[in-house]
């Protein structure tokens, strides 16, 4: 995905060959495991044998050139094949640090023939876990947990239960044959060559206007990228961890990249190699994998301005395209070719998301309609969709518009900009596109167009005045005496006009079919079965012929009261236990052993209470509400302690 366009970010080419190295000082290796250098060692068989990477061991010996190209005139010399700063581990997990086992555990049984025996930890599957459960657990990523079970399905649905799984592997999977690429290159064939003379430097006669920008104390001089900023005011990317998450790095690599960034309480962001070893202590490996320590990247720190920082260490390879739909929940009524997904966290904001996917709040909402004409329904940990393009990459420029709509008292949100003109009671409203034409906009929302050039004088009744990217209405709102009701009930429930025949009579919720819309589409936008659809109204027939555009069907019936103040929703699991007093609504993908755990209710309970469920969870059906909690004296007893 691009950058933020309202970032001011450059990237600054470094020849790290024309830059002076210094050997590493003797107060640096002191805290180190040193390694004797052998004639015939290479920088490949040194990390091989130390379970290191090749960036760390040019990390930590800045005598080393980025090729490695020098390693022979250091024969006999000691360097550092662990981090002179201390011991720390770069984790791709929320959890923080990560132990490096060194031992490989017995193979338990069962085990699939194909999981690996290099293994440190295995996990015994039972009913109800997913690998959204064991990647979280066990603080592995996906990919991890799948090169190391290579039997297990790309989509984890293969997972048998009772059978021993290999969650954490032993040293650094890196290293593991087949984990990464295999570089292949051609023999060189050397020939031979006649020496010039000298000519003098050839860079003594150049000349440039291009302002060279410095980099950091202490940054490293071997990236592959660098970047700087001319402007701290109102630039989230001069605040580092924004930058990057910007860049898709770590805090910590970027801390170990530029160890200006690092903590220094008394002056900001500067801070001095004596330094680092107190943050390296701050995120000390802890003592068992069950430990959790404390995020050290949250103390302020911004860029300095116009001094170039390493924002990448190697070249970036491009992900594989992909339309596979992340874990976890999705939002209600989400487009149905969505490509890419955003879950916001506790501290983003709607705006966030605009300028992140580089997105106009119009489209983001008629992805997410459950977001609501405001944004207000945002929810934190939920799966929103960005793009609906191959690879998530859109081909329009954005104009960099991330202005959200604020409600009016009558819960109207008028976009922005209208046609000119336009009626004021509008209350549905339509982006006109390029190529669009008044007759076309009418017959796809269903109204007339004599109604479309009334509500829109300025596009004049020769369709003439339509202008592309401004909004035009659509729909306006009924005048009370217009409105035609069934009379209001108790439960102060309005049924609109005009309803599908023999509809229930205790519908509480309606949907307004539109043209080419069909049942199984509407049960699933709406999270209800298709089968209580039916039910609901029976002449729209099992075989969905009778539905009728521009009339509004039943999608929800008001639940019944089964006890004083306890309501039982709808549709339940058939059999659900008759004391029940709390309720949880099943999602797609969701297992009982989960769902028990969340509620904090043992799973024995959770059987007892929906029979219908069974004691594998095999009878679990999605969008059906399931008994959670009953109302008897021994209810508790049942409860698990949080």
């Amino acid at each position: 995905m691009r950058l933020l366009l309202f970032c001011q970010l450059f990237f600054v080419g470094i020849q790290a060959s024309k830059l002076g190295v210094s050997p590493p000082s003797q107060r640096d290796q002191v805290n180190c495991q040193l390694y004797t250098v052998q004639p015939n060692d290479s920088c490949i068989g040194i990390i091989s044998n130390n379970n290191i990477t090749y960036a760390q061991l040019l990390s930590w010996n800045p005598s080393l050139n980025p090729t490695c190209s020098n390693l022979a005139s250091l024969n006999s010399s000691s360097i550092c094949v662990s981090n002179p700063k201390g011991t720390f581990s770069i984790s791709s997990n929320t959890n923080g640090a990560t132990i490096i086992a060194t031992t490989t555990a017995p193979i338990p049984s069962p085990t699939l023939d194909q999981t690996t025996s290099r293994c440190a930890k295995y996990y015994q599957v039972v009913d109800g876990d997913d690998c959204s459960h064991l990647t979280a657990q066990f603080a592995i990523t996906l990919k991890d947990f799948l090169f190391l079970n290579s039997e297990v399905f790309q989509n984890c649905t293969n997972l048998k239960s009772g059978y021993y799984y290999c969650v954490e592997p032993v040293g650094y999977i890196s290293t593991y044959p087949g984990y990464l690429p295999t570089a292949t290159t051609k023999p060189f064939n050397q020939t031979s060559a006649t020496s010039l003379p000298y000519a003098g430097d050839p860079w003594a006669k150049f000349s440039s206007n291009v302002s060279v920008i410095p980099i950091a104390n202490n940054t490293r001089v071997d990236c592959y990228s660098y970047t700087y900023v001319t402007n701290l005011t109102e630039n989230l990317s001069a605040d580092c961890w924004n930058l990057a998450m910007f860049y898709d790095i770590t805090p910590e690599e970027l801390v170990l990249w530029n160890p200006s960034l690092g903590d220094d309480s008394s002056s900001g962001s500067n801070v001095v190699s004596d330094e680092t070893s107190r943050i390296a202590s701050a995120i000390a490996v802890p003592t068992t994998a069950s430990s959790l320590i404390t995020n050290p990247y949250t103390y302020p720190c911004t860029l300095a301005a116009n001094i170039s920082y390493c924002v990448a260490l190697v070249s970036p390879t491009a992900d594989l395209p992909t339309t596979t739909a992340p874990p976890g929940p999705h939002a209600s009524g989400e487009v149905s070719n969505c490509t890419t997904w955003f879950a916001p966290q506790a501290y983003n904001t709607c705006r966030d998301i605009l300028y992140i996917a580089q997105l106009s709040f119009a489209d983001f909402y008629q992805m997410n309609p459950s977001v609501g004409p405001d944004c207000s329904g945002l929810v934190v940990g939920t799966n929103y969709c960005i793009s609906t393009y191959p690879n998530g990459n859109d081909p329009n420029e954005w104009d960099g518009d991330a202005s959200i709509p604020s409600a009016s008292s009558t819960g109207i949100i008028t976009p922005t900009p209208i046609q000119s003109g336009m009626v004021s009671n509008c209350n549905k409203f339509y982006d006109v596109h390029s190529n669009d034409g008044c007759s076309a906009i009418a017959s796809s929302q269903n109204i007339n167009l004599s109604s479309f050039y009334q509500w829109n004088p300025a596009v004049k009744t020769d369709c003439s005045g339509l202008q592309a990217s401004v909004y035009v209405c659509i729909g306006v709102a009924t005048t009370s005496a217009s409105i035609t009701t069934t009379s209001k009930p108790p439960t102060g429930v309005i049924t609109p006009t005009p309803t599908q025949s023999g509809m229930v009579s205790n519908c509480n919720k309606f949907y307004d079919v539109h043209s080419n819309d069909g049942c199984s589409a509407i049960a699933s936008s709406q999270n209800i079965n298709l089968s209580s659809f039916y039910q609901w109204n029976p002449a729209v027939k099992t075989d969905c012929s009778g539905l009728q555009a521009s009339v509004y069907v039943c999608v929800g019936t008001a639940a019944t009261t089964t006890a004083p103040g306890i309501t039982t929703p709808t549709p339940t699991q058939s059999g659900m236990v008759s004391g029940c007093n709390k309720f949880y609504d099943v999602h797609a993908g969701d297992g009982c052993s989960a769902i028990a755990s969340s509620q904090k209710i043992a799973l024995s309970s959770l059987y007892k209470w929906n029979p219908a469920v069974k004691t594998d969870c095999s009878g679990l059906q999605a969008s059906v509400y399931i008994c959670i909690g009953v109302a008897t004296a021994n209810a508790a007893a049942a409860r698990i302690t949080g």
